[in-house]
């Protein structure tokens, strides 16, 4: 395979990702792959390979460009055909304004032309949502140059700065810092590695290190204690990861170019600004205290092993080997006789012989109503097979072999896009207006299954209806599923017919409707053979899914397991579903999370019976559902993989709507959808065309689902027509969480250390809807105080980034966010209800509140539940009324009837009260099998949950007069 990289020096490139780039294509030519680096001037200086790959010079108009993959950061080059002939065009997505993307793949409809790759999980997400499936490949590092390296003997302490772009008054302000730790710490040596030459006039000696090679960089590691990162205008900065491979603490600020990998406090000290003080205080915790030392430099390695130059590589492998495998979907011919497709009539053939012909004919002769023909050929090898391919106006699929009756109807109803699916045998041949009784039945609301009357040639009738005709509803297959592909051959409709009835649904035999059955065929011995062993099989399996068959007994078949179609990955997964997915364990069921992008299969046990599993590929679920050859790739994975679970009967919850094409291939007890409200709102508005289809598909799951929770008023009022089937479940917390509180084993934060007085917290996300305005004037009001806000970032800052005493602390991970509310003597939540910020979940009010801290917010329906213990305010000068009076009264906030008052306002908000109400729903509905976890008894849960704040309230008040005494406002 040839591959080329044609590089251009706009487009996102800067030297780190040059550097990166020649680092996989080397790899890849290391490999066996002939690969070729072709580079523009702009990029000359920044691109060379040393081991395995052609580096070549790119003139326009010299040269023709010949790859079986051709891949480039600039989206144009791939659009130029005159310049090249290339199998497979990928787009290497570097740049994070998607704007002018967006217009090229919807102009040049290149969504399914050119694959996207990406070296950040940001760009990723912002891909996705827009509607471009993108895979992740991190940045890799040579990690076998790390290997066996030791820490130099030296006579000094050594700190390495890693500066780039030519900032001097940052250095100042860096060397500031380290100046300020010289009485603390004696001899020190300082190197400094930067891209570009500039003066310095240090009262520190300064080792200047100008483009060091890695070889040269990894000998600066080896003389220091640590490495302080300063990012330039890179994009990608792999300066802290080769530190942390190095074994290396770092101290980095937050930034774009680190976000990806840094944690603060665990793989390194991330500081919210560049000061002096920061980071006086942040070096004295890596030299003075050994632990803090030690467990950075270990969580460091551990991150660093992530982005093995090795992975990327294979990574790379298996996106080329997957995403150039996918199958198209069927071309569908137009309707046979009208332009409303509202009938799919689905016929598969199987060396029928004259029969076929006799059916169509028939179909022709008697049927008025619009509809398609869609017939799926099972591997005949008779005539049959070649009249269909010259028949026309009708959608042929033909299988090589003989796949399965059921998986072949299955074929078929995919295909089709009518409002009704007719199912018919090919020996069957209609009469006079025997459609006509059929449609009349199935749209009733009532019904979800049609079968006419059968009569055999010669007049005979059938003791009782067979399958050889039926009619569905499109719309119910979420909720039915389809066929049963495990049923070769027969019993396949008897299976359906009870799942229709398991849904509360009626199956209707109208009598008026008649068909004849041929009688014409003579089965052989070795033809009545295989269909004996076909029907035996279907027999046991049909009792080893149903038990013994009582048609007044089908609804008492028990969950057996449960199937979570998720929203975010396991290590991202919301709080709710982590206390879900934990609540149904404990009482014996059998959870599978199925991640929402594909990758190398894995199915690792993380408790007793709790699985992640994910599907074998590459991209995200989105753009793996959206194609039909996928789709049914993933589903074969699924159902061997339930087989081996021993799954029958799963219960199915759904967390975001891109599941919508899986759902009705997966045969379900009963549906809960969970409404993503993040996912909503006018923010959405600049991905109108991904928020359409959102909408689309969460209309279908709507419909398919039996119960659907939701976590704020306002999704509450918008699903209203779903009311028969909503349970409104707010947000909740773990008490447990709150232990290390309750103890006061907390450390302050290092950003914290530093500011001064009392300290006001912000959680949230820093939107376009944000009064930044409220938090600019309290702030200037009260320089004394220190404001800290807790989240992201979506939009520009303004004047907020130059309030000395308001402070962007950014993102924590949860298990280091409750340290910081501790060290926060009040709450503001200043975000108004309107646009996304109406979609509240109030679960970290509960924990606010649990804690005891005071609140301040903007007045939200979901706030009522707490009562008058939060202040809330109906507008912005009501609101700055209440922060200010608040502020001023802090030392009477730790009142102890007050702060009794808040925490027992939270009391029977624990996830697992919102989950017991929840649950005794679910068991009014449909029958589970439990098998209490042997690790948790019930007992033990219910003394749990009885009186979860009661025995350590005291230590709690405790722990709230030691945070606050002595401590005096200003």
């Amino acid at each position: 395979m040839r591959i080329v990289f044609w590089l251009n020096g706009r487009a996102g490139f800067d030297q780190t990702i040059s550097e990166i780039l020649c680092n996989f294509a080397d790899g890849l030519a290391l490999k066996g792959y002939e690969v070729e680096l072709l580079v523009s001037d702009e990029v000359l200086d920044n691109c060379s390979v040393k081991e395995a790959a052609k580096r070549v010079w790119f003139e326009e108009g010299n040269q023709q460009i010949l790859a079986d993959v051709l891949i480039s950061n600039r989206l144009e080059n791939l659009l130029r055909n005159d310049l090249y002939q290339a199998g497979e065009r990928i787009w290497l997505a570097l740049e994070e304004d998607l704007t002018e993307t967006i217009n090229y793949f919807e102009n040049y409809q290149l969504y399914d032309e050119i694959k996207v790759f990406t070296l950040a999980k940001k760009i990723q997400d912002q891909l996705i949502w827009t509607g471009i499936d993108a895979m992740l490949i991190r940045p890799g590092l040579k990690l076998e140059k790390f290997k066996n390296k030791k820490s130099q003997e030296r006579e000094c302490r050594g700190i390495t700065i890693s500066l780039f772009d030519s900032q001097p008054e940052v250095l100042k302000m860096v060397l500031q810092g380290i100046e300020m730790t010289r009485n603390s710490l004696n001899r020190l040596e300082i190197q400094l590695i930067t891209n570009q030459e500039f003066k310095i006039n240090p009262n520190l000696p300064i080792k200047l290190k100008v483009r060091p090679s890695l070889e040269e960089r990894i000998q600066c590691y080896e003389k220091s204690d640590l490495v302080l990162h300063i990012p330039g205008q890179e994009r990608i900065s792999l300066i802290p990861l080769e530190a942390m491979a190095a074994g290396v603490p770092v101290i980095v600020p937050q930034h774009p170019a680190v976000e990806e990998y840094v944690r603060h406090r665990q793989n390194s000290l991330v500081l919210s600004k560049l000061h002096p003080r920061g980071i006086a205080i942040s070096i004295l915790n890596i030299m003075k205290f050994g632990d803090t030392r030690e467990h950075l430099k270990n969580m460091g390695l551990k991150t660093s092993l992530n982005y093995n130059l090795e992975d990327s590589l294979q990574k790379l492998e298996e996106f080329f080997g997957h995403r150039f495998s996918l199958n198209r979907e069927v071309e569908r011919v137009p309707s046979l006789n009208g332009e409303e497709e509202l009938l799919d009539i689905v016929i598969v053939n199987y060396n029928s012989g004259q029969e076929i012909r006799k059916c169509l004919a028939s179909l022709r002769q008697y049927t008025c109503h619009p509809y398609q023909v869609i017939v799926v050929d099972n591997g005949s090898e008779d005539e049959s097979l070649e009249y269909l391919k010259n028949e026309e106006n009708i959608t042929l699929i033909v299988n090589q072999q003989n796949i399965g009756f059921a998986k072949a109807c299955n074929q078929g109803i995919l295909v089709g896009k009518g409002k009704y699916i007719l199912l018919l045998h090919s020996d069957i041949r209609v009469t006079d207006e025997w459609l006509e009784p059929l449609l009349a039945e199935i749209e009733k609301p009532d019904v979800g299954m049609v079968v006419p009357r059968l009569v055999k040639e010669g007049d005979e009738e059938q003791p009782y209806q067979k399958g050889g005709c039926i009619i569905i509803k499109r719309e119910l297959l979420n909720r039915l599923g389809l066929f049963d592909e495990e049923f070769f051959l027969y019993y396949e409709d008897l299976d359906y017919s009870l799942r229709v009835r398991e849904k509360g649904y009626r199956v209707s035999y109208p009598e008026s409707s008649i068909l004849h059955k041929s009688k014409n065929f003579c089965l052989n011995e070795d033809i009545r053979a295989k269909r004996d062993k076909y029907l035996t099989w279907s027999k046991n399996y049909f009792k080893e899914k149903w038990g013994t068959f009582l048609v007044d007994q089908f609804s008492e078949r028990k969950v057996d397991g449960i199937l979570f179609l998720s929203l975010h990955p396991w290590q991202k997964r919301a709080q709710r579903t982590e206390a879900l997915v934990d609540y149904f364990t404990r009482r014996g069921q059998k959870v599978i999370y199925i991640e929402p992008y594909c990758s190398v299969s894995t199915v690792p046990s993380l408790e007793q019976n709790q699985f992640v599993y994910t599907f074998k590929g590459s991209g995200t679920i989105y753009h793996n559902l959206s194609n039909q050859g996928r789709r049914m790739e993933m589903m074969r994975e699924l159902k061997d993989k339930l087989v081996e679970w021993e799954i029958y009967t799963p219960l199915l919850i759904v967390e975001s709507p891109w599941w919508e094409p899986f759902i009705k291939h997966i045969e379900h007890r009963f549906l809960i959808y969970i409404t993503p409200e993040i996912l909503l709102g006018e923010d959405m508005e600049s991905y109108r065309q991904i928020k359409e289809k959102f909408s689309q598909e969460e209309k279908s799951v709507l419909k398919a689902a039996d119960m659907i929770i939701v976590a704020s008023y306002k999704r509450t009022e918008e699903l209203k027509n779903y009311k028969e089937k909503l349970i409104y479940s707010p947000g909740g917390f773990y008490p447990e969480d709150l232990e290390r509180f309750l103890e006061g084993h907390f450390t302050m934060p290092a950003e914290l250390v530093s500011l001064s007085g009392y300290k006001v917290g912000i959680f949230g996300v820093f939107n376009r809807y944000f009064p930044a305005h409220l938090l600019s004037e309290l702030a200037n009001q009260y320089p004394d105080v220190s404001f800290g806000f807790i989240g992201g970032i979506t939009c520009d800052l303004g004047q907020l980034k130059d309030i000395p005493n308001l402070y962007f602390l950014g993102n924590k991970d949860w298990d280091t966010l409750l340290d910081w509310l501790y060290f926060f003597d009040l709450i503001l939540y200043p975000y108004p209800d309107k646009g996304l910020n109406s979609y509240l979940d109030s679960y970290m009010i509960n924990y606010y509140l649990a804690m005891g801290k005071p609140v301040v917010a903007f007045d939200h329906p979901e706030l009522e539940q707490f009562g008058g213990v939060i202040r809330k305010a109906s507008d912005d000068e009501e609101f700055l009324e209440m922060a200010i009076r608040t502020i001023y009264k802090l030392d009477e906030e730790k009142d102890e009837e007050k702060v009794r008052e808040r925490i027992h306002r939270v009391r029977g908000n624990s996830w697992e009260d919102r989950l017991d109400d929840f649950y005794n729903q679910l068991k009014s509905q449909v029958p589970i099998l439990e098998i209490p976890d042997l690790k948790i008894s019930s007992e033990k849960i219910q003394e749990e949950k009885e009186n979860p704040f009661a025995r350590i309230f005291k230590q709690l008040l405790d722990s709230y007069q030691r945070l606050f005494r002595g401590h005096k406002r200003g």
